[in-house]
């Protein structure tokens, strides 16, 4: 699905740009990436919603790899 349609960026394409780049910030961080936000700004919040989602999946998996380690 595409979050940002100005730019043509894909939930996925952002999703695996936090994944492979470690962007541990906010949206400003995903910009430099992949220049998302930097037009209407209407996805912004969806963004930040994402990148929030995966920061979790990644910090329960460390959890998880340290209980279990």
């Amino acid at each position: 699905m595409y979050i940002c349609i100005c730019n043509a960026v894909t939930e996925n394409e952002i999703r695996d740009a936090v994944r492979n780049h470690k962007i541990n910030g906010g949206s400003e961080e995903l910009k430099r990436v992949r220049y998302i936000s930097n037009k209407c700004g209407i996805c912004a919040k969806s963004v930040r919603e994402i990148i929030n989602e995966e920061l979790q999946v990644a910090f329960e998996q460390q959890t998880e790899a340290v209980n279990n380690g």
